[in-house]
This record gives C-alpha cells, sequence and structure tokens, in this order.
C-alpha cells in the first residue's frame, strides 16, 4: 500500500490502549499514540469515520505530515485500536503542487484551521507547524471563511501576493494559492486547480483508508491472538481479575472469577459485576473505587461477594492504576483474593486465640506498640523460629536488609490510618535464608473503636517468586548455553549503538558460525555435539572482555558484540582470541572434537543510518 500510494510515510497499527504493535516501517513497536489528540477521537467516536490530525511530527516517522486515522473494532463492536496513515507533507506533495502552479513564482499550500502550515510549494520547512501571524489572512481561516481572495504581503518571502483560499469540505483544512500579483496575466484561471486540489485531497484520505482498514483487519486477528495468548496466562491462576478503562467500566473478567460467581461474562462487564456485591457494603465498595478512579491512584479494600452457591464472599481486591508509556492513565487492572477464612480467622481471635494455631497462612498476634503475644505453628514452619523464642520480641528479628527504612514507615502509616496494609515482603529465616511473603496485616478494634492489638497474616511465595525468575531467564536466555539469546542481544545491542554515539566509540558486531560442526552431531549425536556447544561457548565468552556480549542465536552459530573501540583494528586481538577458543579440542571422555570457526564483522557507526537488526 505504501508503495502504491503516493505520500504514505509510514502505516501503523495501535492496540486499544494506544501502543503502536505494528508499522510499516518495521521499527519503533510500544510507542504510545494514547495522548494523540486523533487517536481520543477515534477511541470516543459513535461514527467510523476517517479522523485528520493536524500538521504535527510523527512519533513513528519522525517526520512532519498529517495523520488520517480509522477506528477498528472487534466483531462485537468494542473497540480494538487505530489504523493511522502518516501523509509526509514534504513526501506527498511537492510534485503535486507542481503540477497545478502554472507560474514559475506561484504558491501553493495547505493550512489548518488554526491558521498553522501544513505544507507548501516552494518548500518552506523552517514553517511547517507554525501559525501565520495575525493578518487579514490568518483571520480569515481562524474565522472558518469558507473561501475568499485577499491581497496580502506574503510571510514567507515579502513578495505581494493575490491569496486565493478555500475550506476542504469534511477536514480541518484550507487550501490556498497565492500567485504574486505581478504575474498574474489574466483571469482567475487558478479556480479550476483549486477545486482539482480540494478533490484530490478527498480523494487521497479515502484511498489510504480504504486499502489501510484491509491491511488493519487482517491486524486485528493479530491482536485477538495476542489477546487469547493473555488471557490464557490470566487463567491459569487463583486470583480474580477485572479490568477496567478510563470511563471506569469494568471490560474484563477471568475465568476463576466468573466460575466464583457463577455468571457469565455479558452479565459482569460494565457494572454488572456490582450486582453481586452485599447491600451492606455496595455504596462503600462503588465510593472508593470512584475516587480512586478520579486520583488514578491505586486501592486495596475488602468487600462481600455473592459466589455461585449464594453465599456471600469475604474478598481483598487489590486495584492497580495503569499507565502507558508516556505516563498517561489508561484504566485499571484488579486482583480480587477469596480471604472470607481470614475474616473468620480474625472474628475467632477477638474470642480465642487458640483456634488460629491450624491455620495454613503463618500468623503474628503483636500488641500496639509492636511486641509479638503469640504465633501459630506456621509461623515457626516458615520463619524457622519456635513460638518461645518469638514470643516477646519485636517483627523486626525477620528483617531481611531487602527493604529500605521508607518500606516500613509506609506501611505503618497506612496500617495506622487505614486499619490494614497487604503486600510483599522479603524476610529472612531463623538459619538466615531468605524467604517472600504475602502478608495481611488488620488492627482488631474493640467496640469504642480503640485498637488492641495488631494480626498479621502471610503466605510463603518464595517458590512462585523463583518460578518467576526462571520464567524471566528463559525468555533471554539460551536454554543450551545459558548465553543471552536473540530477544535479550537485541536489546543490549541497542543500548550499546546509543552508547557509542555518545562516547563517540565504535562497536563491532561478530557473527561466527562453527565449520564442521554437523559432522560431530552426525558421527557421535546429539548429545556429544550439545557438550561440544557448551563448552565452546563459555571458551569464547571467557576470552571476551567484561563489557562485551557473546549471544546464540540457534545452532552452531553466534553473535558477539565488542563496545568502546578505539578504531576499527582494536577489535581485531579479540576476534583473533574468539577464534582460538572456538578451535580448541573438546574431551569427552576418550574422544578428542575439534572445530573451527568462521566469522564476520560489521562496524558501527557507518556512513549510512542502519539500525540494530
Amino acid at each position: 500500500i505504501q508503495a502504491r500510494v503516493r505520500g504514505v510515510v509510514s502505516i501503523s497499527v495501535t492496540d486499544a490502549e494506544g501502543v503502536v504493535f505494528s508499522n510499516s516501517l518495521g521499527i519503533a513497536p510500544g510507542i504510545s499514540l494514547a495522548s494523540r489528540d486523533y487517536f481520543k477521537a477515534v477511541k470516543t467516536q459513535t461514527q467510523n469515520a476517517p479522523v485528520i490530525s493536524e500538521a504535527i511530527l510523527g512519533r513513528v516517522s519522525n517526520k512532519w505530515g498529517i495523520q488520517v486515522a480509522r477506528r477498528l473494532e472487534f466483531k462485537d463492536g468494542r473497540f480494538a485500536g487505530m489504523l493511522v496513515a502518516n501523509l509526509g507533507l514534504a513526501e506527498s506533495f511537492d510534485t503535486f503542487y507542481e503540477s497545478l502552479t502554472r507560474g514559475k513564482r506561484d504558491a501553493i499550500a495547505l493550512y489548518d484551521v488554526d491558521s498553522r502550515l501544513v505544507s507548501r510549494f516552494p518548500r518552506a520547512d523552517q514553517l511547517i507547524g507554525k501559525p501565520l501571524p495575525r493578518n487579514s489572512v490568518s483571520d480569515a481561516l481562524r474565522s472558518l471563511v469558507p473561501e475568499g481572495s485577499i491581497e496580502q504581503e506574503s510571510v514567507v518571502d515579502g513578495q505581494v501576493r493575490l491569496f486565493a483560499f478555500r475550506k476542504v469540505p469534511r477536514y480541518p483544512l484550507y487550501a490556498l494559492v497565492a500567485p504574486i500579483k505581478a504575474d498574474v496575466m489574466s483571469g482567475w484561471t487558478r479556480e479550476r486547480n483549486l477545486n482539482f486540489l480540494y478533490a484530490a485531497v478527498a480523494l487521497m484520505a479515502g484511498l489510504y483508508l480504504t486499502h489501510l482498514t484491509r491491511k488493519g483487519e487482517r491486524s486485528v486477528n493479530e491482536l485477538e491472538r495476542f489477546r487469547n495468548h493473555l488471557e490464557e496466562i490470566a487463567n491459569g491462576g487463583m486470583a480474580l481479575i477485572w479490568t477496567s478503562g478510563k470511563d471506569k467500566l469494568c471490560d474484563y473478567f477471568n475465568e476463576p472469577w466468573l466460575r466464583f460467581t457463577g455468571r457469565t461474562l455479558a452479565q459482569e462487564i460494565g457494572n454488572g459485576w456490582t450486582e453481586g456485591i452485599h447491600p451492606d457494603d455496595h455504596d462503600r465498595c462503588l465510593n472508593i473505587y470512584a475516587s480512586n478512579f478520579d486520583q488514578h491512584t491505586s486501592f486495596t479494600m475488602e468487600y462481600r461477594l455473592r459466589s455461585a452457591s449464594g453465599e456471600y464472599r469475604w474478598i481483598l481486591d487489590q486495584g492497580n492504576a495503569r499507565f502507558d508509556v508516556t505516563g498517561d492513565f489508561i484504566g485499571y487492572i484488579g486482583f480480587c483474593y477469596d480471604i472470607t477464612d481470614r475474616i473468620q480467622a480474625d472474628e475467632q481471635i477477638r474470642q480465642a486465640a487458640s483456634v488460629f494455631s491450624h491455620a495454613r497462612e503463618g500468623i503474628l498476634i503483636a500488641d500496639t506498640n509492636g511486641v509479638i503475644m503469640d504465633v501459630n505453628d506456621a509461623f515457626t514452619r516458615i520463619t524457622g523460629y519456635p513460638r518461645e523464642e518469638a514470643i516477646g520480641k519485636h517483627p523486626r528479628l525477620l528483617k531481611s536488609g531487602q527493604h529500605e527504612k521508607a518500606f516500613y514507615e509506609t506501611m505503618w502509616s497506612v496500617l495506622l490510618t487505614e486499619g490494614h496494609w497487604t503486600g510483599e515482603i522479603w524476610n529472612r529465616r531463623k538459619n538466615g535464608e531468605l524467604y517472600a511473603v504475602l502478608t495481611a496485616i488488620s488492627d482488631i478494634r474493640d467496640a469504642s473503636g480503640k485498637t488492641l492489638r495488631y494480626v498479621a497474616l502471610f503466605s510463603d511465595i518464595t517458590l512462585l517468586k523463583k518460578h518467576q525468575s526462571q520464567l524471566e531467564h528463559v525468555a533471554h536466555f539460551d536454554a543450551l548455553t545459558s548465553l543471552p539469546n536473540r530477544v535479550l542481544l537485541a536489546d543490549r545491542l541497542k543500548n550499546a549503538m546509543a552508547q557509542a554515539q555518545r562516547r563517540s566509540q565504535l562497536l563491532a558486531v561478530v557473527y561466527l558460525d562453527l565449520d564442521g560442526f554437523k559432522a560431530i552431531n552426525d558421527g557421535y549425536g546429539h548429545d556429544a555435539g550439545d557438550q561440544v556447544l557448551i563448552t565452546l561457548a563459555q571458551r569464547m565468552k571467557m576470552v571476551l572482555r567484561e563489557g562485551d556480549t557473546l549471544a546464540r542465536l540457534g545452532g552452531d552459530e553466534f553473535v558477539a558484540v565488542l563496545i568502546d573501540l578505539e578504531d576499527t583494528g582494536a577489535c581485531t586481538p579479540m576476534l583473533t582470541r574468539l577464534l582460538a577458543a572456538a578451535a580448541q579440542p573438546v574431551q569427552l571422555g576418550d574422544i578428542s572434537l575439534q572445530v573451527s570457526a568462521s566469522l564476520g564483522v560489521a562496524v558501527f557507526p557507518q556512513e549510512q543510518d542502519i539500525d540494530p537488526d
């Protein structure tokens, strides 16, 4: 499409939050367009009509242009994202304008309704996006005069010109032709050209959107598959998860939530889920939601929610405000947990402290000074401290040193003002081992509201934390050699290129593969081949400097990134060491296996602009 339609600098597709996930330039995924006025207009429009922006500097293309955007929707009518084409000013209109002008000194231009220059021929790039100074022409444009002609001195070249202008139908643009007065020899033959310009602008936008929408429908399918993948992750845990947009209306509930409530997604979305809140908690719950939404702050609250069996269960609801990469608020995501057992345990603790001893969560009861009064068996199992050693001590005996002083100050401040606190804490067992706990602390009050003691319930989530760390490692490192994989290599190379430019130094990218490795796999099996790869990978890594990177792309292919080079020759010793390391024999039992290596080198920066790929 970009090749067929003149003037398209880039074509981008965003998700429903305005984040670019695909564009025709093959660069800059992740850039947010949520703060752009045209995105907001597309997202909130009721009729699917193209939206035309003012002249702006494109965040993806980094070129001045007019953005032509169209709304994308799922089959059920929900907002899926935006398809946007950047009509480059210099790229689109120079040849087109030149074909409309007849005199060698004619000028033709597009202005927006705020009299800002969108495009001009002859070129005046220094004025793109800047408004005209106050004069008769700018006053007419700002007043939305449909059409007219004015004789006036040009602010660009000082020539006295005859300015003929007309509002482009349906778009916030003015087309303007300005021949030099002295060059005008006969009547207003420009009118025909003006009409042609208006029609061409409208036709161009329509042509872009006709083609782009087709491409966008294919991109929406990719977006739907990605959404399904995220839903599989959300539905695999125990947490009840919900999300909402900026309109305070919930637009998603995961399967654990639906199983818990026994209701369908159609019944829950919007404000439907509030039907399950206990009548005594309903107004308080919605007031907390509304006040935090308005302030874009995260919150934690407890309320009773009707389950599929008809029983009301206590829910701990942790709502987290979400922001895009530009810092704009885009809604909330909430994680809810059934804490009915904890609430009942708190009530039982007020009646008899002994009933909490069988809880699976660790429980700690402290007085108002923070001195431990009692702990349960799970506390001893998790912390390693026997009950007799813990009583009379302060909970700081569990302190790990992993949190700053401000963390604990904030925790106590919330507890004193709100009566409860929930969060993750890293503690240290009696044997010195670190462990992580999900902790909920509540105050216990008498009938007059005076705090009598504090009760802390916590669960050991160390294994979950380790599993999370393992997943992150798998995502960024090669499973066989533990070298960085392609994903991590791309990130490090991008940072290294930026650093090289800041320091005015060179970096080298070395692409290396092993010669003769296939023969080892064929002759001795893949297990032997794997051992050779592991050994050679570590040897090659050892000959590089600390700041350099060695990554495995797959098979017997490796990439090294060498940084902080004074000149191209500075990498030669390291290349020699890499080849020597790859050529050293590998001893597997009684068998000595040996390969050699071939490599190629590219140095950055170069004369032309290049990207990490």
